[in-house]
């Protein structure tokens, strides 16, 4: 039985939407206001010449929700409320063949080209975006002169361009989900409150340094763990020499197998002390390899702690308490809020001891500068 509070904690005032809706519909209109990208909608209209600035726009995978800026005064987000004017959904299908009847030119090559190489953003999803996505207006005057500049999102792409006559001239390109920006470890725990089915369910995110791991995988300490666990794998010590065959394959050179015998003589004569002494070694050499566990598990190190190192390649992990194999519907979308769509990005998937567990490598959302593990107050 579920008992989270589906309105996170937000006061939304449906008006004439309240009976257009299913109250599984609220509850992802909840969570777009809770997480979606806001945008301050600025819209000229020519035919009256009036400048409209009263709306704030939130989007969040292909749908826009568009309140009263009035409500939500600048500075005290735990007053506002959330009066619906408008709501848009995409459904438009996506071709794999786009073409832009304006052309799109960048009005910074350099600026672009950096933004689309941190983010990892084609120019085919920029062009699929222009076309394909929603849009809100950021129109702006220069001179004598209105500007329809507007921001077109599609998925999890954020496109800023100016239209014109003939170019869509592209200022800047992003990523709009949460792991793709600032403050990803901060909120990090609604996001786990949204992957539960029950309220005691363990849900567990960890970030594992790949490049720190890499090196500890090549040490002697972690041979030895590895062997250890290769023996402890065994029901009878005795079956335990079949182990060498079962290392991996960069430990199964014959002075690898030498070792592994060795070990398996000092586990017989004493299990407890080098079960310990060597659990003890591999902790000791991981920590001085920069594989510090963090974690949002109680014994590990937590997040507050974490600071990523420059070109340093990293995972997520997370792990979701499940008697299948199987996510709901709303774990689906709460691991497409975050950004961890896995029916778009690489993972590694297994289920084992009721649970599901995945992993990504955070590459595939930024290239180089790790946005998503900068905090909000002092963007380290």
């Amino acid at each position: 039985m579920e008992t989270r509070d589906k309105t996170l904690g937000l006061v939304v005032d449906f008006g004439k939407f309240a009976n257009k809706y299913s109250n599984r519909k609220k509850e992802i209109i909840y969570e777009i206001l809770k997480f979606g990208k806001i945008i301050p909608v600025k819209h000229w209209n020519h035919k009256t010449q009036t400048l409209t600035k009263d709306t704030l726009a939130f989007y969040l995978n292909n749908m826009v929700v568009n309140v009263n800026k009035e409500k939500c005064p600048y500075g005290d987000k735990d007053n506002w409320v959330y009066e619906i004017k408008s709501i848009f959904e995409n459904y438009k299908k996506l071709e794999d063949e786009v073409f832009l009847e304006k052309e799109p030119v960048f009005q910074n090559g350099i600026h672009i080209g950096q933004r689309k190489l941190g983010r990892l953003i084609s120019m085919k999803e920029i062009m699929q975006t222009i076309k394909y996505g929603l849009f809100v207006s950021d129109h702006k005057k220069q001179g004598k002169y209105w500007h329809y500049n507007r921001y077109y999102l599609l998925n999890d792409c954020c496109v800023c361009a100016k239209e014109t006559k003939t170019q869509y001239i592209i200022s800047t390109v992003y990523r709009t989900s949460a792991i793709s920006d600032g403050g990803f470890l901060e909120d990090i725990e609604y996001y786990m409150q949204g992957l539960k089915t029950h309220k005691k369910d363990n849900i567990e995110f960890g970030i594992r340094d790949e490049t720190a791991f890499s090196k500890y995988k090549k040490t002697v300490e972690c041979l030895n763990l590895v062997m250890l666990k290769t023996i402890q794998s065994y029901e009878k010590l005795a079956d335990a020499a079949k182990g060498m065959g079962n290392l991996p394959g960069g430990f199964s050179g014959l002075n690898d197998r030498i070792r592994y015998i060795n070990l398996l003589a000092l586990y017989e004569e004493n299990p407890e002390r080098w079960s310990v002494a060597i659990n003890d070694e591999a902790i000791m050499k991981m920590v001085e390899c920069g594989c510090i566990p963090y974690s949002t598990n109680p014994g590990s190190v937590p997040f507050d702690n974490f600071q990523a190192e420059p070109h340093h390649e990293y995972s997520i992990i997370i792990n979701i308490e499940s008697e299948k194999d199987l996510l709901t519907s709303r774990q689906k979308r709460y691991l497409k809020i975050i950004g961890t769509d896995p029916d778009r990005f690489i993972h590694n998937r297994s289920f084992t001891d009721n649970s599901i567990r995945f992993e990504f490598n955070m590459n595939q959302w930024s290239a180089a500068d790790q946005p998503w593990s900068h905090r909000r107050n002092n963007g380290s």
